[in-house]
């Protein structure tokens, strides 16, 4: 048996993003329970489909690169576990802003 890494490449029209860490703590130091508040809806891009076509042949492309933190639409990600690390695929128009 080898132990070759997997990999989760997106397809075309979607992008992989590493979710943020969630707050564990607020901006006025009270420590929260890990149940506490909502997911966090930011990320860091890893990988990047191809652009998406459309039915008329429109071409869309990612509007963000590899490495940018983003903000995504609150459940417009599909969630995706693979060696112990949570990951979200998240379509281009799921893309709400880029953190610089």
């Amino acid at each position: 048996m080898t132990d070759k890494k997997q990999q989760l490449i997106p397809s075309a029209g979607y992008i992989l993003i590493s979710p943020a860490e969630k707050e564990l703590k607020t901006a006025s130091g009270i420590y929260l329970p890990d149940n506490a508040g909502d997911k966090p809806q930011k990320g860091t891009i890893i990988s990047i489909g191809a652009d998406d076509v459309n039915e008329h042949g429109i071409k869309k492309s990612a509007p963000a690169k590899v490495g940018d933190v983003v903000v995504y639409k609150k459940w417009g990600a599909n969630e995706v576990k693979l060696n112990g690390e949570d990951y979200l695929f998240v379509k281009f128009e799921d893309i709400l802003a880029i953190i610089k």
